[in-house]
């Protein structure tokens, strides 16, 4: 199973503005700047004591805690994994996505504004 990616882009934002640099605040939080940059980067993830060690030293409230360490990445789904969920779907469901798939090659933005007013 894939692991889950974070967006850390927030958190570095913060650090940038608070303190200048990573290794500033790395010196701060007692980590090597390799390894937050790391961290950072979502190379590797934070472990329970470093996220609380940085919630201490830039006293973050539990929703900044939520947004800095478990926003998830948005990106693309791989056609392997839409195929994937495509064959979980029930057979009314495909056949269903089967023909918005034909509608919208035949008549791409006349179905977009038809699928736009519809409700979920």
């Amino acid at each position: 199973m894939e692991r889950i990616r974070f967006d850390t882009s927030a958190l570095r934002s913060r650090i940038m503005n608070q303190y200048g640099t990573i290794k500033a605040f790395a010196d701060a939080v007692h980590m090597s700047p390799r390894t937050l940059g790391s961290r950072l980067n979502d190379h590797t993830e934070f472990n329970a004591d470093e996220i609380q060690k940085i919630s201490m030293e830039m006293n973050l409230s539990c929703s900044e805690v939520n947004q800095y360490f478990f926003t998830k990445q948005h990106k693309a789904h791989s056609l392997l994994q839409l195929a994937e969920m495509f064959l979980e779907m029930s057979a009314d469901q495909q056949r269903m996505l089967l023909a918005i798939m034909d509608a919208l090659i035949a008549d791409p933005e006349g179905t977009r504004a038809k699928l736009s007013g519809q409700a979920c």
